[in-house]
């Protein structure tokens, strides 16, 4: 079982990030490595580019289906930025001195050489060679990282990039509802609620019961906090990133939230979210910016009920309202245009159109 134990500084410390290289290393772990955590999202998305994998993304392709313990830490670049850029990142990696590259390499790597029992007696015996990629990095050290780089840039510029800007949408709204239960069950609901399999205590340990066997242990935080990283393309599981020194990260898939499958017929997060009034409003809101009397119209209700939802929705961040004269206009924000993204309206509450009658005949059968 692994432990982590915060102090009240760690707590007032951790925080949430989006990172676009993580992606864009969990999408290409390979299903048969042991550390492979995928989900339907990412086979879907590999499935779509691998054909449109350009060759300079070699090295780092080779290096995630390198070690079968997992990655070398110097690819879990540091960057004080809750919604990260490729390029941050990638020139933070650029930065890792010399016997950082190597000490890392030597700890992902190192079962190049192991006992082996013959006849009772235990041996040595030499392991395969390391991969080139592996060798040519830790040969070069730091200036080897300069083409590791460049192979992620190629790879997320050709594979990744066109849909990032809808995945951070996701993540945003992700991180968004996860703020909203913090709120409302501190700290210690917030942590065990990323993944099934963690538990809290008021001692302000969070419990992992299923870490492998090298992560058992008690790990204190340091006073560095938790980094919390949701990802689309974990579903089966969770990861942490436990640097000595440095913040500590767990990964952790999207939408997992109380009251069941979101996927499943019928139900309607933002409903649960937000209620269904005012579901209903911001969905309104999202058809086009719209007046009072407008909104009012589209709803079928009075201008004072429709003030009242937008008055509720300003407040919560998700939509924005301006004065035009006599009259305001009322637009989705940001974090509205991510609530609706991340909380589809389920077909069958589509009333008087098409797709929501044959559903609703369909589940009547």
């Amino acid at each position: 079982m692994l432990q982590l134990a915060f102090t009240v500084q760690d707590l007032s410390r951790t925080r949430f990030a989006t990172s676009p290289l993580d992606h864009l290393i969990f999408g290409l772990i390979p299903q048969e490595c042991p550390h492979y955590v995928g989900s339907t999202a990412r086979d879907r998305w590999w499935r779509r580019v691998r054909a449109h994998v350009p060759q300079a993304a070699g090295p780092l392709m080779e290096l995630c289906a390198a070690s079968p313990y997992g990655l070398p830490d110097f690819l879990g670049a540091q960057i004080d930025v809750e919604h990260r850029r490729i390029g941050d990142e990638l020139d933070a990696i650029r930065t890792v001195p010399d016997e950082q590259v190597r000490a890392d390499l030597s700890a992902a790597y190192d079962d190049l050489y192991g006992p082996e029992s013959t006849n009772g007696r235990i041996g040595t015996r030499r392991r395969p060679e390391p991969p080139r990629v592996i060798r040519e990095l830790y040969d070069a050290g730091s200036d080897g990282l300069r083409g590791l780089t460049h192979a992620a840039r190629a790879l997320y510029t050709r594979c990744l990039a066109p849909d990032w800007p809808d995945i951070q949408r996701q993540l945003r709204a992700d991180i968004s509802r996860r703020m909203h239960t913090c709120a409302q069950r501190g700290a210690g609901g917030l942590l065990e609620g990323v993944y099934p399999r963690l538990s809290w205590n008021d001692g302000g340990i969070l419990r992992y019961a299923e870490a492998p066997a090298s992560a058992n242990g008690v790990f204190k935080l340091g006073g560095y906090g938790l980094e919390l990283r949701p990802s689309i393309f974990l579903e089966g599981g969770i990861g942490f990133f436990l640097p000595p020194g440095r913040q500590p990260v767990l990964f952790h898939p999207t939408g997992s939230w109380p009251g069941g499958d979101r996927s499943a017929p019928g139900l309607d997060g933002l409903t649960t979210l937000i209620g269904p009034a005012r579901a209903r409003a911001l969905r309104a809101i999202g058809r086009g910016p719209c007046t009072t009397k407008e909104l009012a119209d589209r709803l079928g209700i009075t201008a004072p009920s429709v003030s009242a939802h937008t008055n509720a929705l300003r407040t919560a961040g998700a939509i924005t309202t301006e004065r035009h004269g006599r009259e305001v206009c009322h637009t989705l924000s940001h974090l509205g245009h991510d609530l609706l993204a991340t909380n589809p309206e389920p077909v069958e509450m589509r009333a008087g159109t098409e797709d929501g009658r044959r559903a609703v005949r369909q589940r009547a059968r």
